[in-house]
């Protein structure tokens, strides 16, 4: 009985990650993204564009990622039409049938939208205006892409729970 209300919790738990909605700070240095999960700051100086598509690529596979209907968040892999290739992005989605923000850094894209596309617009508009986009000879190409481990540390914890509340 207390394994399948600490499995209900668990659930309970992604649910409720995947619906907390990220704060996106535009700031002079950069772009900072506060998540529960995925949270990343990304500096001016890996920024090589920012643009607006009509539509987010097609997801080829999660590789450390959450989702719950259009709600898309975490790392993936896209296909890119326009180069011909998969690539590596980090997605902050909220509705998949809306526009999304398209920034391209050194080390993969990341996607953002918030729920329509006034309030993505908006966004994109504010950050048009306040980062800097560098030319390639001012790009930081030593940057790392962005990662946490958040995301398996939680997990872990949870099933160690789990683990030793079923020997208990």
């Amino acid at each position: 009985m207390t394994t399948t209300y600490i499995v209900l919790g668990i659930v309970a738990l992604f649910v409720a990650m995947a619906f907390i909605k990220e704060k996106i700070f535009v700031c002079e240095d950069g772009i900072k993204i506060k998540d529960l999960l995925y949270p990343l700051t990304i500096p001016n100086d890996t920024i090589v564009s920012i643009n607006m598509v009509d539509r987010l690529p097609l997801l080829i596979h999660r590789t450390n990622g959450a989702g719950l209907g259009s709600i898309q968040k975490g790392y993936f892999t896209v296909k890119n039409s326009s180069i011909g290739h998969s690539e590596n992005a980090t997605l902050y989605i909220r509705n998949r049938n809306a526009s999304a923000i398209e920034i391209r850094t050194v080390k993969g894209l990341v996607y953002i939208n918030l729920k329509n596309d006034e309030m993505t617009q908006e966004l994109f508009n504010e950050i048009k205006s306040t980062v800097k986009i560098l030319n390639d000879n001012e790009l930081n190409l030593d940057a790392k892409r962005p990662r946490t481990y958040r995301s398996v540390i939680v997990i872990v914890a949870l099933v160690a729970i789990c683990l030793l509340l079923r020997f208990l």
